[in-house]
């Protein structure tokens, strides 16, 4: 698994981490680079609203690039704070859902 508490594996490298959001939301994108070929079937992905405050819930883009074409697709959690990842790992590996993490299909992101 790649996050901020593993930064690099064999599969992978996150490259950026932002502990607060940056002041150009164009520039607030969290990179992670897979360095392995992986079916989209394959990957498990989730996105933890860890820390802060959003009165109206946190929205957010998952971008992914597939073939030199970019897909990305729009989602939002309810919770208005972050819960520091207490159920990160829950949600990604049983598929449990939560208002604070969600766990993204990537084949509902991109259909070549």
């Amino acid at each position: 698994m790649i996050s901020f508490q593993k930064s690099k594996t064999a599969w992978g490298q996150l490259y950026k981490d932002y502990v607060t959001a940056p002041k150009n939301p164009l520039r607030g994108f969290e990179t992670i680079a897979l360095s392995k070929p992986v079916q989209r079937d394959q990957v498990k992905m989730a996105v933890n609203f860890y820390s802060g405050a959003a009165p109206t819930g946190a929205s957010f883009e998952v971008r992914m690039e597939l073939d030199g074409q970019v897909y990305a697709k729009r989602y939002s959690l309810s919770a208005t704070q972050g819960n520091r990842g207490q159920d990160a790992v829950s949600v990604l590996t049983t598929g449990s859902t939560s208002k604070y993490t969600m766990r993204i299909d990537p084949r509902t992101i991109a259909s070549p």
